[in-house]
């Protein structure tokens, strides 16, 4: 039997209220939650951070609390580890290296 697709979301970039880049985050979350539950998996979750109460979510957290070296060193092994199919990085940066298949958005 195949499994459904899981979605990875890096959510690192927004670290409180959640303006900009953090409302188009915080909608893809909901939306996606909500059509797919169980296939959304969020990356790089900041402790105390907009998304850490998102309820009945696969996630990683934020290693060492610096976006960047996270990104660089840890989250390409984190899509991994929740057995991600697809990942997108919502700021334009993505890892140099990768082994999932992934999307980044560049904002106008």
């Amino acid at each position: 039997m195949l499994r459904e697709p899981r979605f990875a979301l890096d959510v690192a970039p927004p670290r409180g209220e959640t303006t900009g880049v953090g409302v188009y985050i915080a909608k893809i979350v909901a939306e996606v939650g909500q059509r797919a539950p169980g296939q959304l998996a969020l990356l790089g979750v900041r402790p105390g951070g907009p998304f850490a109460d998102v309820p009945a979510v696969a996630r990683t957290t934020l290693d060492g609390g610096r976006y960047l070296p996270w990104l660089l060193r840890h989250a390409d092994r984190d899509a991994r580890r929740l057995c991600a199919d697809l990942v997108h990085y919502p700021i334009a940066v993505a890892p140099l290296r990768t082994r999932v298949p992934y999307v980044a958005t560049i904002h106008d």
